[in-house]
């Protein structure tokens, strides 16, 4: 039998092969909503108010609050810029193609963190500052303690497991809805899922700067700086800070200026973190039917 009759008839390659074709199709009715909502006569999404923010701060170099983008860092704005050279329909559509594709690199990384298979067995040498060293037949090595062997993929080529398609599955409606609105939900996850992937695998800069960059979107994800401290994982947390202080702090200097920089992030303080902080959010009179929408979840 030759090689590609047994590849064709691999089960493993079967079960990949069944779920990228569905997942392809998912993406294909998502992006034809997106087009279909960023439309001018359709309603406002998520990303028509980003679109309109970039093209307001191209146009006059002023961060706006009122067109949408009103809990969001200076720096957000300015990575936003550059969707305000598209038209809005085009803007949107790749914006979110790009999204559906960091979703199924997510789903890969999760799969191969989760689920490792066939790496080599490795006998605990001792423990140093920050390291565990490892003996195997070909000497002793030293592996970051949150790292793991076996490369980018521990899976050794098998299908998707079960477990993994219903999470997958079950995560859908959120990416339909992330994609219909152009929301940077599933960017923030695939930057957390990155972040620890990279950790994982030995590169904790990186993997910080995964981390910093998803602080910067939002900032939730700034609490997990304080468990890589508490994990001593200090080149990881360094790469986060580093990148919050690059982007975050210098970026809007450089774009916007001192001054200007500076009234910007205090008036996001005062209308995102006080305004919109956990008390207030939890505790503000609202309709029923708010505690069960986004806008129930503190920043």
């Amino acid at each position: 039998m030759s090689a590609s009759a047994t590849r064709a008839r691999d089960p493993r390659g079967l079960g990949w092969a069944v779920a990228w074709g569905v997942y392809a199709l998912f993406c294909v009715v998502v992006l034809a909503m997106v087009w279909y909502r960023a439309s001018p006569q359709s309603d406002a999404t998520d990303f028509r108010d980003f679109w309109e923010n970039a093209i307001h701060f191209r146009q006059t170099g002023v961060v706006a609050s009122d067109l949408g983008v009103h809990n969001y860092l200076p720096f957000f704005t300015i990575l936003m810029t550059p969707w305000g050279l598209l038209p809005l329909q085009l803007a949107a559509a790749l914006f979110v193609a790009l999204s559906l594709g960091m979703f199924a690199l997510t789903v890969w990384m999760a799969e191969a963190l989760l689920a490792p298979r066939g790496a080599p067995p490795l006998v605990p040498a001792g423990r140093g500052d920050r390291e565990l060293k490892y003996r195997r037949g070909d000497g002793e090595r030293t592996r970051p303690l949150s790292s793991r062997e076996g490369g980018w993929s521990n899976r050794d080529g098998a299908g998707p497991r079960p477990a993994l398609l219903i999470a997958a599955a079950l995560a859908l409606p959120y990416v339909y809805a992330c994609g219909v609105l152009g929301n940077v939900g599933i960017l923030l996850v695939f930057l957390v899922v990155a972040a620890w992937f990279l950790i994982e695998r030995g590169h904790p800069w990186v993997g910080g700067v995964a981390l910093g960059l998803a602080t910067l979107i939002k900032l939730l994800p700034a609490v997990l700086v304080g468990v890589l401290l508490l994990r001593r994982s200090w080149r990881a947390a360094g790469g986060a800070a580093l990148t919050c202080l690059v982007l975050g702090v210098g970026w809007p200097l450089l774009a916007l200026g001192p001054g200007v920089a500076w009234r910007e992030h205090v008036a996001f303080y005062e209308r995102a973190i006080r305004g919109h902080s956990a008390a207030t959010t939890i505790l503000v009179d609202r309709p029923i039917k708010a505690n069960f929408s986004n806008n129930a979840v503190p920043i």
